[in-house]
């Protein structure tokens, strides 16, 4: 453990950091101030773009949005797992960034991504940006 603790690269900061860096260089091109539908908002934000309010606080309402009636749901600003797709549609991210939470609870997410032809750019985390048609 301690050798990992002198890695300077190991570091989760420098780790985000260099995924942040990453995002942005595959992001500039497109993104045109549109913003990014992610669960993981920390590498987004720190790649300096802008993510949807809806998502601030990463997989929490989302994953568990299903315990609330649509209405309240909707009232919250909570999207749930059944109108992902039409979100995407409705708001054309200019990417969606999955791979950092559990795959159950990205999985809606991943599945609507395909759908709607988003290629996959796999970052070296382990992250996938999913990129617009």
């Amino acid at each position: 453990m301690v050798p990992a603790l002198l890695n300077w690269d190991m570091l989760t900061i420098n780790m985000i950091k260099r995924e942040s860096e990453q995002i942005s260089k595959a992001l500039h091109p497109i993104a045109n101030g549109r913003a990014v539908l992610t669960l993981s908002p920390v590498f987004v934000i720190n790649a300096k773009t802008p993510i949807y309010p809806d998502f601030t606080n990463g997989p929490f309402a989302y994953k568990y949005s299903y315990l609330m009636p649509p209405e309240l749901a909707a009232e919250q600003n909570m999207i749930r797992r059944s109108d992902i797709e039409q979100f995407i549609q409705e708001k054309n991210p200019a990417a969606i960034l999955t791979g950092h939470e559990k795959e159950v609870d990205e999985a809606s997410i991943v599945d609507a991504a395909r759908k709607f032809n988003y290629r996959n750019y796999p970052l070296p985390s382990g992250n996938i940006l999913w990129l617009p048609p």
